[in-house]
């Protein structure tokens, strides 16, 4: 990489986003399998509704994990150490779950 000129940024951004394929691979196949476990197991075959679901949920949690990537990645490049940028990460994922509650019987009723 040294002797052609690449910009910093493309590396990064090559890195973000060979992140975001083996992520899209790894929930694809993990989805495939476990829907094959159930079809297998149960005998019950999913109709149009279910898979639509199935579809909604692998999208968000493709686009969910890949955010959590780009903070991880924003923070290694921020900080010099690697424990720094966990602690980073890690402290902005806790202030982000007891600040936003994601259930909505979290919420104190008015």
């Amino acid at each position: 990489m040294l002797s052609q000129p690449i910009y910093r940024d493309t590396v990064i951004n090559g890195k973000f986003l060979a992140g975001v394929a083996m992520i899209a691979v790894m929930m694809v196949s993990i989805v495939l399998v476990i829907t094959g476990l159930e079809l297998i197991v149960l005998g019950i075959v999913p109709g149009m509704e279910e898979l639509w679901r199935i579809f909604i949920y692998l999208i968000i949690s493709i686009i969910y994990i890949s955010f959590w990537l780009g903070v991880a990645i924003l923070f290694s490049i921020i900080f010099r150490s690697t424990a720094t940028s966990a602690l980073a990460a890690l402290a902005l994922w806790i202030f982000f779950h007891f600040s936003f509650p994601s259930a909505p019987t979290c919420w104190p009723a008015h």
